[in-house]
């Protein structure tokens, strides 16, 4: 029942952001399921929706969805598993961006 809630939440946030938002699609969902992680809102280890579902529930191609899921994944905030689908990574406190070291 949970994943079900996730996925009703997930796509409201996502519709609001493409109806209101400004730039490419794939940026702007990708940039609503950042915020959705930071908050807590989508917990470490949940299932994003399936790519064909979510683009169904949008609107919008299976690709942009594609796209969007890369770059959180390419951020590290998502982990995508073959066959298994995308999920919240389980350790979000491990990633943080470092400052480039300076040889003297």
């Amino acid at each position: 029942m949970m994943a079900v809630k996730v996925s009703i939440d997930t796509v409201s946030m996502m519709r609001s952001a493409l109806q209101e938002g400004v730039g490419a699609k794939y940026k702007r969902l990708a940039e609503t399921l950042e915020k959705a992680i930071a908050d807590g809102t989508l917990a470490p280890g949940s299932k994003l929706p399936p790519h064909r579902l979510l683009a169904d529930k949008l609107g919008v191609t299976i690709g942009t969805i594609s796209r969007a899921y890369a770059e959180l994944e390419r951020l590290g905030q998502v982990v995508a598993r073959v066959g298994d689908g995308t999920y919240v990574r389980q350790d979000l406190s491990l990633i943080h961006i470092s400052e480039p070291t300076r040889p003297y």
